[in-house]
């Protein structure tokens, strides 16, 4: 009965990417493969030193400043209970006016600015600033969370982009010198007379 767990395929197939990737002591390689395979390997080795702590400090700066908003939102955005009592469309929106109750039941005029259409006579719950009205609520922990997640996410894409600039180039070069060498290699064959 054949063992399943073996796969016929799966060392040659190790082998094969051992080989691509330039673990190997091939004899065709020139100092220009090697430099350019050194060149990458140190690559993805700062990549890999470098993104983890760089996500992780990215991460907690945004949680920490997320949650400093969500204190002093909470701190400062009182809820209001009001009623349209005029709109008018502005290039941003619409400039919607209110009459409504604050906390501590004490009348509150005012007017803010929205994208969503409302008509006069509608409540709506808005929350007070010290300086404003806005129909956005204070910031939810919900917001911090998904904010930290894709900071986190961007981060290692942040880091990868000027790594890989640096192996193009430097590949770049690496065919350059590449192209050099194969063209005095075929001049050097044209010079040999065929028998």
């Amino acid at each position: 009965m054949m063992n399943r767990s073996h796969h016929p395929g799966a060392p040659s197939r190790l082998d094969g990417l051992r080989r691509r990737w330039g673990f190997d002591a091939n004899p065709l390689r020139r100092d220009v493969d090697r430099r350019q395979w050194r060149t990458g390997f140190a690559l993805v080795v700062l990549f890999l030193l470098i993104a983890p702590v760089g996500a992780l400090r990215v991460g907690a700066a945004s949680y920490d400043r997320g949650v400093r908003t969500e204190h002093a939102e909470a701190a400062t955005r009182r809820p209001v209970s009001g009623v349209v009592t005029g709109v008018t469309e502005h290039k941003r929106g619409f400039r919607v006016d209110v009459t409504g109750t604050g906390p501590g039941g004490h009348q509150v005029t005012g007017s803010y600015t929205t994208a969503r259409a409302t008509a006069v006579g509608d409540r709506v719950k808005l929350w007070a600033t010290p300086s404003r009205l806005t129909d956005v609520p204070p910031r939810r922990h919900a917001r911090t969370v998904s904010d930290t997640v894709v900071a986190v996410g961007t981060a290692p894409v942040a880091v990868a982009a000027p790594l890989v600039l640096v192996y193009f180039l430097v590949r770049r070069r690496c065919d350059r010198v590449r192209f050099r060498l194969w063209d005095a290699a075929w001049t050097g064959l044209d010079r040999h007379p065929t028998r």
